[in-house]
């Protein structure tokens, strides 16, 4: 793939990533996918990661309690059923918390790993259902089928 082509692979799967963790449609993540696709600067929280992914969290799980006790992952045991293990496939995840930084990611300067960031952390927002996420990749880019 050309840089426009790159370009065009990390901003439509940062798209694909928040669609799927079901965040895109919050207005705060609809403005910073929208300067994205136009070329513009991120908007805040998305200057600072940080302060984007607390937003994130504040509103999915609340303030974080006085204790500062915060619940960050879980470790849970790999379906005994799974003939071939997917690398993308981390379990129960909080998928918002993968896909949010996509946006940042997409908009990396060097074309060619935004993309590569980007479709990998979206590959992991996807998980399981990773194959679905790379026949569109195929399908959209007009590659050939595996």
């Amino acid at each position: 793939m050309g840089e426009q082509d790159l370009r065009r692979l990390a901003l439509w799967s940062a798209a694909q990533a928040c669609e799927m963790a079901a965040i895109a449609e919050r207005p705060w993540v609809q403005a910073a996918l929208t300067a994205m696709q136009e070329g513009r600067p991120l908007p805040p929280p998305f200057d600072d990661m940080e302060a984007a992914l607390a937003r994130l969290h504040d509103e999915d799980f609340g303030p974080v309690d006085e204790g500062g006790t915060e619940l960050v992952a879980s470790i849970g045991r790999a379906d005994p059923r799974e003939s071939a293990p997917n690398p993308f496939d981390l379990g129960p995840i909080h998928r918002p918390s993968f896909a949010l930084p996509t946006i940042a990611d997409a908009a990396e300067p060097d074309a060619r790993d935004a993309a590569m960031t980007t479709l990998y952390a979206t590959a992991m927002v996807f998980g399981r259902e990773v194959d679905v996420l790379l026949a569109a990749v195929r399908t959209e880019f007009g590659l050939p089928p595996r």
